[in-house]
């Protein structure tokens, strides 16, 4: 699934991800932690705690073509998750 979202990223804005092994341990948890739904529920999780951060960065700070966009961080408060992103 994650990788899906990268290349449908690398595809559709010419952007790279990096994604730190921080960010990729804390998905891993929190998709993980409730399997009673199975790959539909991974999915949800996914998308609540990823792609909606992503989409949010990107749509404040759109990379150029052709770069990479490093993630760092993947934070939750409150429910809401919001991802960082460095050089």
């Amino acid at each position: 699934m994650l990788g899906n979202v990268r290349q449908r990223i690398r595809e559709e804005h010419q952007v790279t991800l990096d994604i730190a092994p921080a960010v990729l341990d804390t998905l891993r948890s929190h998709c993980t932690a409730d399997l009673s739904n199975g790959g539909r529920g991974i999915g949800a999780k996914l998308e609540a705690a990823f792609v909606n951060p992503l989409a949010r960065l990107m749509f404040a700070n759109m990379p150029p073509p052709e770069s990479t966009l490093t993630l760092t961080n993947l934070d939750e408060a409150n429910g809401v998750f919001t991802l960082r992103s460095g050089a």
